[in-house]
């Protein structure tokens, strides 16, 4: 995963997540997180949401007219997409995670445990 696209994301969501939580930061935060790559219409969006690993912002897809509450966390690594629709709304610390569990195993992949 290319540098650059880590340090953007990384200072994008640092930067929407220290906006305060008034109205109108909420109802432009979603353009923040498009100059960031995400693919996103305009939504209201309350803050801190945490997308992971950094660099995998431009994975993730939400329609226009999502509400999305305080304490949203996408992990989504690279190669996956994680897609919201239109007038969707998401309650507070909901997690979406995509998981992959290699099938084809082998020890190389262990992490130190054999």
């Amino acid at each position: 995963m290319d540098i650059a696209y880590q340090v953007r994301d990384a200072l994008i969501l640092t930067i929407a997540n220290y906006l305060p939580r008034f109205t109108v930061f909420n109802k432009y935060r979603w353009l923040l997180l498009k100059i960031g790559g995400a693919q996103i219409g305009p939504s209201s969006i309350w803050g801190p949401i945490d997308v992971r690993p950094f660099g995998c912002l431009r994975n993730v897809h939400i329609g226009s007219g999502t509400f999305i509450n305080a304490g949203f966390f996408c992990g989504v690594p690279d190669g996956a997409t994680v897609m919201i629709g239109r007038y969707c709304a998401i309650g507070p610390r909901v997690s979406i995670a995509t998981v992959n569990h290699n099938l084809l195993w082998t020890k190389v992949q262990a992490w130190g445990v054999e």
